[in-house]
């Protein structure tokens, strides 16, 4: 009951991570302000794989010292593509002209549209 019970946090808490991967590409998709936001859009997408191989390790019971280490791997390229993201985006928002800039430019382009 217990494994049962794990595997649907783990399957919900997979379906919650792809929802934050797809929310982090309609935020790149929508301001672009930053290539930054790939770095973060990847962390996330590499935090779905390893959640997916969790889920077959543990459907499978197979718990071979490799897959641990695969996926410690990837923890650490994920909060390593994180910190990188943030700590980048941090820099830009320091100065709100960076944004200001950017709102300005769309603005002429929105302009110029119509």
């Amino acid at each position: 009951m217990a494994e049962f019970l794990l595997i649907i946090v783990v399957s919900f808490s997979l379906v919650l991570q792809i929802s934050a991967a797809y929310l982090a590409y309609k935020i790149y998709r929508f301001n672009r302000l930053s290539p930054l936001w790939l770095i973060m859009l990847s962390a996330f997408e590499l935090e779905v794989l390893r959640r997916m191989f969790v889920i077959f390790a543990d459907i499978t019971a197979v718990s071979v010292p490799a897959t641990t280490m695969f996926s410690h791997t990837l923890m650490f390229a994920i909060s390593l593509f994180l910190n990188i993201g943030l700590f980048g985006m941090m820099k830009n928002f320091e100065t709100f002209e960076f944004v200001q800039k950017n709102v300005e430019d769309k603005a002429k382009k929105f302009k110029k549209k119509k």
